[in-house]
């Protein structure tokens, strides 16, 4: 089994920042996806895989940081970091597959909106490739080590530290996101599959 997620995306589907890198600001204007995705997880894991049609995971965790500049619930200054994402788009269809049993989340744009060290922002994204995951049998889906989210744009928003804020701002979907074969805990949204306490998604 493998205990390591895969992540894969129409423009990038590895994390946006790699985790020893210092505290940093990063934005991600226009990027777009017009292909269709299609993948097919064959073998058994531990964890969950990522699949975004712009981005699989803007997961950032550093082990060290130099930027300070905001105050924690407590007063004290922390490091921080931005990840913003605006005015991205994905046309393509997305095709998941789970043949080996292992867990998934499924973004129209994003696959998992998260950060422990600063804030993310998701704004004016949008959507329009249709969404498709299913599990070759009830069996397999059985064996998936945690609940898979599905997301029109958004798979998983998650607020990875009080201190900071994950926003979906103004973002659309325009097709259908469908799932099959899926464990019954499994989390299907037409944009956002799972918003996590802490987060916030608004229309402005």
């Amino acid at each position: 089994a493998n205990n390591r997620p895969f992540c894969v995306a129409g423009v990038a589907g590895v994390k946006l920042i790699k985790h020893q890198r210092p505290a940093l600001n990063l934005t991600a204007n226009g990027c777009t996806n017009s292909g269709n995705i299609t993948v097919d997880f064959t073998t058994t894991s531990t964890t969950t895989n990522i699949v975004g049609g712009v981005f699989a995971d803007c997961d950032y965790k550093p082990q060290f940081a130099t930027v300070v500049n905001k105050e924690d619930t407590n007063g004290n200054s922390k490091r921080t970091s931005l990840i913003e994402m605006k005015k991205c788009e994905n046309s393509g269809k997305i095709t998941v597959s789970n043949t080996g049993g292992a867990s998934a989340r499924v973004g129209g744009i994003v696959g998992r909106a998260y950060c422990t060290t600063g804030d993310v922002v998701v704004k004016y994204c949008k959507n329009e490739g249709d969404i498709n995951l299913e599990y070759e049998t009830a069996v397999a889906a059985s064996q998936a080590a945690f609940v898979p989210q599905i997301g029109g744009v958004i798979a998983i928003v998650a607020d990875g530290n009080a201190d900071y804020t994950t926003t979906v701002t103004n973002c659309e979907n325009k097709k259908k996101v469908s799932a099959f074969n899926v464990p019954n805990k499994t989390q299907v949204g037409g944009v956002i599959g799972k918003l996590s306490k802490g987060a916030e998604a608004v229309n402005e």
